[in-house]
């Protein structure tokens, strides 16, 4: 028989003192350290015959295409418009990068739980200046 690692716990707890001294092993339970040769008795294999196999768990951050950059602006108002830039459909990149990335969706959770909701159809300001901004002619 070649090398192959010494009896787990499992081997030892479920194999008899003689199997073992036969060299009886449990093929999950024993790695090959060398060339050998494997005996499968004929009774063995009268039953039916299922493997089971299992993987590595890997886990893996994915790199998507868009970051997160943090950064800190000065407060700014609506009447502002040279400081504001247009960032695109904000929310479809958001959910995507809460598709992909569970830390993503943890940070998005954590905001959103911040969130106050504010009627902005309440302020007496608010009609005038949003419309004021529109720049519709005249």
């Amino acid at each position: 028989m070649g090398a192959v690692t010494d009896p787990a716990d499992a081997e030892l707890d479920l194999l008899s003192e003689t199997e073992l001294a036969a060299g009886v092993r449990l093929a999950c339970q024993t790695k090959a350290l060398s060339s050998l040769k494997v005996k499968m008795p004929p009774e063995s294999l009268s039953g039916r015959q299922e493997l089971q196999t299992t993987g590595l768990k890997i886990d893996i951050a994915p790199a998507p295409a868009i970051k997160r950059l943090d950064v800190e602006l000065e407060r700014s108002t609506i009447l502002d418009r040279e400081k504001f830039i247009n960032a695109g459909n904000a929310a479809g990149t958001g959910a995507r990068l809460c598709l992909i990335s569970t830390h993503e969706r943890k940070t998005a959770e954590l905001i959103a739980g911040k969130v106050e909701y504010v009627e902005l159809a309440t302020k007496p300001e608010f009609s005038s200046t949003y419309v004021g901004s529109l720049e519709f002619p005249g």
